[in-house]
């Protein structure tokens, strides 16, 4: 609205709206600020917010607690926290508790804006797309860390990235014993700020993780997969949508651009008949808990991109299976991105010599 109201000049009437307009995105700024507050604690349990904070409409005393908070929930905060004191403190200083764009007056009968006469509009929406763009970040940034630290991969002192960042920094394990494994040590914890019982502990973690632990070296395998069963289960889906393909394009290279119905069928036919051989070759030749983790590579890759997950999806596709085989392979013989998303699942579990052989 202040856009359409500085592109058309209508500055006769720019007073009526000054007022509604910087009330509105004072109160947004509040609303966002205590939607942050209620969700921090969500993130990680040891978080406390004073008692009554959400009763307050005072910006200031708002964003101290959030500022005060964020910094013991997670270091990522800080990028976007410094930027925004700033402007947060521009608001605060000239509406603290939201009454100054909403009465003329205060509570002693002292006029609002007595020592700020003139707002320049197109100055504020400049800098209210800043801070816009800030306020963005940090909604974003607190529904992504409460989905990440949901997954419970983290410590006291560090979070699922910061284990995973540091996971990129260590040599692999099987160099673990030579002198510079020291070095880097001592500059992860003091990039950090942790001792070296919590880096101990750190490092425990990273070996046993799927992703971090092919950082440095090590595959946990996903047993009892097989990379003949995947293969062919990979390969049989391939050949049904290779068919269907070739089959389109020979359609619209028609010479009469007319596919007659006798040819349709023919189609059809074909393509039912490959299907259901694929469908028993897959059935009588792959293992039901393959197909099952395959199902669940299927989907960390293309929905998840935690491994965290990974075992509770292999369960889901192990119950599905048991409660309806057919209608659970028919599903995943239409999926022509198959392979492609169970190659990215495999990247998340860190399976480097599996996918090496996959892709040879």
């Amino acid at each position: 609205m202040l856009d359409e109201l500085i592109k058309n000049s209508i500055w006769k009437n720019v007073d009526i709206w000054v007022y509604p307009i910087i009330f509105s995105a004072r109160h947004g700024i509040e609303l966002i600020l205590k939607d942050v507050l209620q969700e921090l604690p969500k993130i990680r349990p040891i978080t406390v917010i004073k008692p009554n904070i959400f009763k307050t409409h005072d910006l200031l005393c708002l964003w101290n607690e959030l500022k005060t908070i964020s910094s013991t929930v997670d270091r990522r905060y800080e990028e976007i926290v410094l930027p925004l004191d700033e402007h947060i403190k521009d608001y605060a200083s000239i509406d603290p508790t939201g009454q100054t764009f909403r009465y003329p007056n205060d509570e002693y009968k002292t006029i609002h804006l007595k020592h700020t006469p003139i707002i320049n509009l197109q100055n504020f929406l400049a800098r209210f797309l800043e801070l816009k763009e800030l306020l963005d970040q940090l909604y974003f940034l607190t529904r992504t860390l409460k989905q990440e630290y949901g997954l419970k991969t983290y410590t006291t002192k560090l979070s699922r990235h910061d284990l995973e960042s540091i996971s990129k920094k260590l040599p692999n394990r099987d160099k673990w014993q030579e002198e510079s494994f020291t070095s880097v040590g001592d500059e992860i914890c003091k990039e950090y700020a942790i001792g070296k019982n919590h880096y101990s502990k750190a490092l425990n973690l990273i070996q046993s993780h799927p992703t971090f632990a092919s950082h440095i070296g090590i595959e946990i395998s996903l047993k009892p997969i097989s990379q003949k069963d995947l293969a062919l289960y990979l390969d049989a889906v391939e050949e049904i949508h290779a068919f269907d393909k070739k089959d389109s394009q020979q359609k619209k290279t028609k010479s009469d651009g007319i596919i007659r119905a006798s040819t349709f069928m023919d189609s059809l036919f074909h393509y039912s008949e490959l299907k259901t051989l694929k469908y028993n070759v897959i059935k009588n030749q792959v293992c039901k808990e393959n197909i099952a983790i395959t199902g669940a590579l299927f989907h960390l890759g293309r929905d998840c991109k935690f491994s965290e997950y990974y075992p509770k999806l292999l369960e889901e596709q192990k119950i599905q299976i048991s409660n309806d085989f057919e209608s659970y392979l028919t599903y995943f013989l239409a999926k022509s991105n198959l392979r492609d998303n169970v190659i990215e699942g495999l990247k998340i579990m860190g399976q480097k010599t599996f996918l090496k052989e996959l892709v040879t």
